[in-house]
């Protein structure tokens, strides 16, 4: 028995187990954080700079968010789900293992931007303080000109920064088209009428 669960759930699992004061112990702080999400991180103090893996595979809607997670976090083209080599790795005893279409990750990609888009917008609508923003703007290697705008505030008493958006204007930077990039970007997010209760200014490149 101790083989079998230390084959389904992992040597820390056991572990963890035998270390409980009792079986009710155990299946609250082991068997219940299993069965709920796989993972038994929860219910330890995990030790500094140790990484803790489940024992399960990831379920279809895991894994197509972990897909989303990481070709974002690291900038990989959708192209790279049916990488060879990245197919012989993840499949490699285990060739039932689901891998989704490209097609389906870069679907997940716009879902999740466009959800957190909204959390963003409710949030900033939601705010009684002040807003603070930044406008950058550069032009590519392809001579487009482009403007990157942030927002800066407070959360929970901790300064917060977040992008709002990269946009290309028309023309070169001047005040005029850095303002309606501006503009545009606040009634986007709904939050015109909260900015324009303030003086705002534009630098235009020279």
């Amino acid at each position: 028995m101790r083989k079998h669960a230390k084959r389904c759930w992992g040597d820390d699992a056991v572990r963890l187990a035998n270390e409980a004061s009792g079986c009710d112990v155990a299946h609250k702080s082991v068997v219940q954080p299993l069965l709920r999400d796989g993972t038994i991180t929860a219910s330890f103090e995990r030790k500094k700079g140790k990484v803790t893996y489940m024992h399960q595979q990831h379920t279809k809607t895991e894994t197509r968010a972990e897909m989303v997670r990481w070709v974002s976090e690291s900038l990989h083209p959708f192209s790279i789900i049916r990488d060879r080599s990245f197919n012989n790795l993840m499949k490699t005893g285990r060739p039932e293992y689901y891998i989704p279409l490209p097609q389906t990750v870069s679907r997940d990609v716009r879902l999740v931007f466009k959800r957190t888009r909204e959390r963003i917008a409710k949030m900033l609508q939601e705010y009684e303080g002040c807003l603070s923003f930044a406008t950058d703007a550069w032009t590519s290697p392809n001579h487009r000109a482009i403007i990157a705008i942030t927002v800066h505030f407070q959360h929970n008493g901790m300064p917060l920064s977040t992008l709002l958006d990269i946009v290309e204007v028309p023309q070169s930077h001047t005040g005029v088209y850095l303002a309606q990039g501006f503009v545009k970007v606040l009634e986007d997010f709904g939050i015109s009428e909260k900015a324009c209760q303030h003086l705002l200014s534009v630098t235009a490149d020279v």
